[in-house]
């Protein structure tokens, strides 16, 4: 491998293309980077500092007839370029940042780095599809942060305006979003809002992920009474109910001269059961399962999350809870979710935790 002598930037980026080859052609081997002492320790220890520090680099350079010395009489100083040093040190942040869903800090990383690039002197081929790929980037990640704020038309303007679709793997997003900015967005909303609280959830943040769930559930039996019924849950007439507990209960609540009550998230499955009991969802929540009923259990995990801090309460929700609400909604909600969605024909994958090839 020849590196020039004189252009350490663009040293560093066949090194690093080597010891990429390397690491894929001996993956449990140990690399080891060995130079001789002297000077270059105190070289490496200079560009290491201007680079932690984004100092000007410069190196003295001139006629050279060989690797010893330079002629004397011809030194002339020279700025010395970093791009794809610097380039790699962000494109790994910001790779990290995907794998943990953190596409805001990736943006904003990203986006800087693509000005720079674009300030820069550096005018070669290799700096061109360098600046190219980051701006891919940071647009893809200014796509899915805007997404994952739920702002589904700032995401397809995003999508669209970059073309975002000719990265690999990213054209099933561009039809999801079609899709979710549409009138008919629903069911495919509910899976979105699921994979939202998936995202909260990898990160850590478990109350808003729980929050996420609690409100899935109920969207979820909103949208079967409106779908199936024409009911809606906001003006709910108790009246179409049969005789029993649950309809003594809401007629209870009568304000005077209104035969409706708004109802909630219990309410609203408790209604959908009674209504429609023969509905895939009502019959998952009412079937008796690992000798449990999973209305009952549900109702525990929401009383749990109600002491929560969103909720109304002190609590911080815990990874243990998160797990309990998760796997409730693996076993008796997404399986109808699916169902409803294979029946449109509408499908979206979780958003990717590694960069487009």
């Amino acid at each position: 491998m020849e590196i020039p002598v004189d252009d350490p930037d663009a040293g560093f980026a066949r090194i690093r293309n080597e010891l990429v080859k390397l690491r894929k052609k001996l993956p449990t081997a140990t690399v080891v980077a060995d130079y001789t002492g002297g000077s270059k320790s105190m070289s490496v220890a200079l560009a290491m500092a201007a680079l932690a520090t984004q100092a000007a680099i410069q190196l003295t350079t001139g006629c050279r007839p060989d690797l010893v010395k330079v002629e004397k009489g011809t030194e002339r100083p020279v700025k010395v370029g970093f791009e794809t040093v610097f380039a790699e040190f962000t494109l790994v942040r910001a790779a990290e940042a995907w794998n943990r869903f953190a596409y805001g800090d990736a943006s904003v990383w990203l986006d800087r780095l693509y000005r720079d690039l674009t300030l820069s002197e550096e005018v070669s081929t290799p700096s061109q599809h360098l600046k190219r790929r980051v701006g891919q980037l940071a647009n893809a990640s200014m796509m899915f942060e805007s997404w994952d704020r739920f702002d589904h038309h700032e995401a397809k303007y995003l999508f669209r305006e970059h073309q975002l679709d000719q990265l690999p793997g990213l054209k099933a997003y561009g039809r999801a979003l079609q899709l979710l900015t549409s009138e008919n967005r629903e069911p495919l909303i509910l899976l979105d809002l699921w994979h939202n609280a998936q995202r909260r959830a990898a990160r850590g943040r478990f109350d808003d992920a729980l929050a996420r769930l609690y409100r899935l559930v109920e969207w979820s039996a909103q949208y079967v009474l409106r779908t199936e019924r024409g009911i809606e849950t906001a003006r709910f007439d108790p009246s179409i109910l049969p005789q029993g507990k649950l309809r003594k209960q809401l007629e209870a609540r009568f304000q005077e001269g209104n035969r409706t009550v708004r109802i909630g998230l219990v309410d609203s499955l408790l209604a959908l059961r009674s209504l429609l009991p023969e509905h895939p969802l009502a019959a998952s929540l009412t079937t008796r399962f690992a000798g449990e009923i999973p209305l009952q259990r549900l109702q525990q995990w929401i009383e749990r999350r109600n002491r929560s801090i969103l909720a109304h309460g002190f609590v911080p929700v815990d990874r243990e809870l998160w797990a309990e609400a998760e796997g409730w909604m693996k076993a008796h909600w997404l399986s109808w979710l699916q169902g409803e969605l294979r029946g449109k024909g509408q499908d979206l994958p979780q958003f990717p935790t590694s960069f487009p090839a």
